[in-house]
């Protein structure tokens, strides 16, 4: 009867391997696929001349990527404060 046991401590013992490894597979496939998602919504505001507006925040290799509005702090002589300045009409 005893080896009727093992057996079974077995099965279940690669069952929890089974679903762990699964389970980790499936969250970094997902944390890969919002950073890629992000990066995407940022490029795409990048192309479409929006990238004053928008900036990419990362802080950390192993922290979720975010886009944050930028709020532009206006000047006395009218230049934009990170140095590029733009047409005046």
């Amino acid at each position: 009867m005893d080896g009727g046991k093992s057996e079974i401590t077995n099965s279940i013992t690669m069952l929890c391997f089974i679903c762990v490894n699964c389970f980790h597979r499936h969250l970094l496939t997902g944390l890969g696929a919002y950073c890629y998602i992000v990066w995407g919504i940022w490029l795409r505001h990048c192309l479409n001349g929006q990238q004053d507006e928008y900036q990419l925040v990362w802080p950390r290799l192993f922290s979720l990527p975010e886009i944050v509005s930028v709020k532009r702090q206006s000047v006395a002589n009218g230049s934009i404060p990170n140095g590029s300045s733009k047409k005046l009409a």
